[in-house]
């Protein structure tokens, strides 16, 4: 038998802007944002031997700071110089009887950007400065320290004209990175990569641009962080243990996408898009079992996974006064290869799955004073790595307070799952064990306070940059994003 507390878990988010016309030709923004996340996981595992009691403590923050300065030259040209700083704390503090065990990670990052924007051409260079690192005990491995560095040297041009109907962009960009792990003051590898990553687009419109059509094409990488390279072995659960893995390959992907938009005289739309993916290296959490009564879960680079994706959004006016998105993403996915190693063992790959969800959005104004929202969103079974899958279902509601002419505002959200199953199973090519796990999970009901207070003249830009976007992702989305 095995019994599991609730766990508890406290949340806090926080972020500034600020905004200043230097002059008539410079704009100086500052954006600052922050997350703190701390917990208690307590379990209690009852067999016919003995008892086992675990307690993990959890923290989480993050911290981000950015700022970007933009100079228009002419009507023409323009230069942006930015700078961002990331922070990540991940500690973990595990009590397993009279047996004790801690991971505790951080990491830094610095990126120097630098864009130089032209009526068709533009021109950019960017430093990416990281230090990953992990300290941990346990056990098994004691008190060991790994450091991970990884910098990246960029340097990217890109073009864009429009012939009639159609507009046509293309670029590309060179990547050097250099890569290395030490771990007790020895070398565990050292990598230099240069890449290539190009990308191209071409859209075609109709009748004053209320349909669409577009193709495009790009080349992406991503490299694996803290919580994937660390090879801490979590033991929370004394039957499903997990860790990272230092050898981690990043990802390569090539992505193509054919998007089909339509606009009514009001405003709505639709997006249709049909979307394909290969990925070299793909990073997967893989499960295969240790020994009779143990799970084990580790990340690998599976060599090759195809994914293929369809895509629907809509925006509607509901009632005159109601506006509502409906979303629906579907996706299959492949693997070429059947098996991969994992501590000399031999795991068959289920070759293939899919997934998707299902969302809803509406939102509007009560009493013509408070701004409300509600979500629905379904999560489809899905099929990755060993056939392992999850449904989950649950809905987000939210109302938004302002006070002095929305100077100041007050807002309160909620989020109820309706119901979450998971389903593992694992299948050796000599044994046969563990063939089915299936777990209900207890719906757990997630609050949500928070305060925000505008001053001074809206955010200035005169040109997208990273904090623009954030700032109208969170006007659209509300708190979407905090509340998953």
């Amino acid at each position: 038998m095995v019994l599991m507390t609730t766990p508890r878990r406290n949340n806090f988010y926080g972020t500034a802007m600020l905004s200043d016309e230097l002059t008539k030709k410079d704009i100086l923004n500052l954006n600052i944002q922050t997350f703190l996340g701390n917990g208690n996981m307590q379990h209690t595992f009852n067999t016919q031997a003995h008892t086992i009691s675990i307690d993990n403590a959890i923290l989480y923050h993050t911290l981000t700071i950015s700022t970007d300065w933009q100079h228009q030259m002419d009507s023409l040209h323009s230069w942006v110089f930015s700078y961002q700083w990331d922070r990540l704390q991940d500690n973990n503090d595990i009590q397993q009887n009279f047996v004790s065990s801690f991971s505790k990670g951080h990491s830094d990052e610095h990126a120097f950007q630098l864009d130089l924007k032209g009526k068709r051409f533009e021109y950019g260079a960017k430093i990416d400065l990281r230090k990953l690192h992990a300290h941990y005990d346990s056990p098994v491995s004691s008190n060991q320290q790994i450091v991970f560095t990884q910098n990246i040297y960029a340097a990217y041009v890109s073009y864009q004209q429009t012939l009639g109907a159609y507009h046509l962009q293309a670029g590309v960009r060179e990547e050097y990175a250099y890569l290395q792990g030490v771990q007790q003051q020895q070398i565990l590898f050292s990598q230099h990569q240069p890449d290539l990553f190009p990308s191209v687009s071409i859209d075609r419109s109709w009748k004053q641009e209320k349909y669409n059509l577009s193709f495009g094409y790009n080349r992406r990488i991503n490299r694996p962080q803290l919580y994937y390279l660390n090879p801490f072995i979590n033991t929370s659960n004394p039957y499903q243990l997990s860790s990272g893995n230092v050898s981690l390959l990043p990802e390569l992907t090539d992505n193509v996408e054919l998007r089909f938009t339509l606009q009514n005289q009001k405003g709505h739309y639709q997006i249709f898009s049909l979307s394909y993916a290969r990925t070299h290296h793909s990073i997967e959490d893989v499960y295969f079992p240790l020994n009779d009564s143990v799970l084990r879960s580790v990340y690998l680079n599976v060599p090759v996974a195809n994914l293929w994706g369809l895509s629907w959004y809509t925006s509607l006016t509901v009632f005159g006064h109601i506006q509502s998105t409906l979303s629906a993403n579907f996706y299959w996915l492949y693997y070429p290869s059947t098996d991969v190693v994992a501590d000399t063992t031999l795991i068959p790959l289920s070759q293939q799955g899919c997934y998707g969800s299902v969302r809803l959005d509406l939102h509007g104004m009560w009493l013509k004073k408070f701004r409300w929202s509600v979500s629905t969103e379904y999560t489809l079974a899905d099929g990755y790595v060993q056939g392992r899958s999850a449904g989950f279902f649950c809905a987000d509601g939210m109302l938004i307070f302002p006070f002095l002419k929305n100077k100041f505002m007050a807002f309160a959200a909620v989020r109820q799952p309706f119901f979450h199953t998971y389903i593992a199973r694992t299948y050796l090519k000599t044994a046969n064990v563990f063939d089915e796990t299936s777990r209900l999970t207890t719906p757990q009901r997630r609050l949500f306070f928070g305060l925000q207070y505008n001053f001074g003249k809206p955010y200035q830009t005169r040109r997208p940059t990273r904090q623009k976007i954030q700032l109208e992702d969170k006007k659209t989305k509300s708190l979407q994003e905090i509340i998953h």
